[in-house]
């Protein structure tokens, strides 16, 4: 894991969660988003786990 994102928080102000995208584009591939993804108060935080 890259140190710069090893306590990635959000711009709620937040920890970030570690999810994984599932499109053709980036299959398995880990991500940081704000916790609150799907809910009204979502900051859209976004930052990649790894380098491509």
């Amino acid at each position: 894991m890259d140190e710069a994102h090893a306590n990635s928080i959000c711009y709620c102000g937040i920890m970030a969660a570690l999810w994984t995208y599932w499109s053709n584009d980036n299959l398995g591939r880990g991500f940081f988003g704000c916790q609150n993804y799907g809910d009204r108060r979502y900051c859209c935080f976004f930052a990649w786990f790894d380098n491509p």
